[in-house]
């Protein structure tokens, strides 16, 4: 994990924050759009667990989404 105080340079330590700030609003709004969609969207890594559940998913299963995490 990149240690942010450690950076010395005020202009790259700058940058690596901003992009860090879009890739949080990115991920926010993909998270958003999934659950709003009324189709049932799941998402597995490579060893099948469930890494991204949407809200139709949890309530047509009757799950909180924080619980199927990780889960296969």
């Amino acid at each position: 994990m990149l240690d942010i105080d450690s950076i010395e340079n005020a202009a790259l330590k700058e940058r690596i924050l901003d992009e860090i700030h879009l890739l949080q609003a990115q991920a926010s709004l993909a998270e958003q759009l999934n659950d709003a969609s009324i189709d049932q969207i799941i998402a597995y890594d490579t060893q099948g667990r469930i890494v991204s559940c949407n809200e139709t998913c949890a309530e047509r299963w009757g799950v909180d989404k924080a619980s199927v995490m990780g889960t296969k």
